[in-house]
């Protein structure tokens, strides 16, 4: 057998990785700022309903779930249709403007991908804070408003610093969910228009599954692994001392 020559191995590598981090930072920087206050918002919505329910009870919540993908896709491409969407029907009675093409304007048709998104997450890490309030001793709170402290001071002293370690797990799981983005993409927008919408996922599943290019795809989902594997150790590395100090 003829080995393979290194320079020809690099060469056929190096542009996968370059199309696969290009689309990668591409969605990232679209999609991953935008869906980061799903973690602010549970933390906050929690709060307030863990002052309400003290001990116990879970209001109802939208949990996601794998199954539940293409129902939220299907739903919210009908709220955003170009002319029969639901959004479009009460902007153009309100304000009797004409319709917005928000499914194909590049831009545009990330917002009904990053609202669904957000909406179809946040009540899951609305659980996990939830969970993670009742075991923050209570005695904690009533030091605080003997000394005076405002709400603001004992969210920012005592519930962010213990809430830590569930913090960054909500932090991880929503990168990499992000980075994996498939579901909403494919059923909203199937990548368009202009493959603008299409995430690092849908691109190698179309690569291997329609141009059957299998072993691109495999280096592609390789290499993607990979920076996944460096954005997550990054991820811990940075927010690992907050959680030894909100332990302490």
């Amino acid at each position: 057998e003829t080995a393979v020559p290194l320079s020809r191995t690099l060469g056929i590598v190096a542009p996968l990785f370059d199309d696969v981090r290009r689309r990668a930072v591409g969605a990232a920087h679209t999609f991953r700022p935008a869906t980061f206050p799903n973690h602010l918002e549970a933390l906050l919505v929690v709060q307030q309903v863990h002052q309400i329910h003290r001990a116990s009870s879970l209001p109802p919540l939208p949990l996601s779930s794998p199954e539940s993908r293409k129902s939220l896709g299907i739903l919210w491409r009908w709220l955003f249709d170009n002319q029969i969407g639901l959004v479009n029907a009460a902007r153009e009675a309100l304000t009797g403007a004409p319709p917005i093409p928000w499914l194909s304007t590049e831009g545009l048709a990330w917002v009904p991908i990053i609202v669904g998104t957000v909406w179809w997450t946040v009540g899951f890490n609305m659980t996990l804070y939830l969970a993670a309030l009742g075991n923050v001793p209570q005695s904690l709170y009533e030091a605080a408003a003997l000394d005076g402290a405002t709400p603001g001071q004992t969210f920012r002293f005592i519930t962010l610093p213990l809430l830590a370690p569930v913090t960054l797990f909500v932090v991880v799981t929503t990168a990499l969910a992000s980075f994996q983005l498939f579901g909403q993409s494919l059923v909203i927008t199937n990548g368009g228009p202009s493959r603008s919408t299409q995430s690092v996922i849908q691109y190698i599943t179309e690569e291997a599954f329609t141009n059957a290019q299998y072993s691109s795809a495999a280096a592609m989902g390789f290499v993607f692994g990979l920076l996944m594997l460096v954005l997550t150790a990054a991820q811990f590395r940075l927010m690992a001392r907050d959680v030894k100090e909100g332990r302490s």
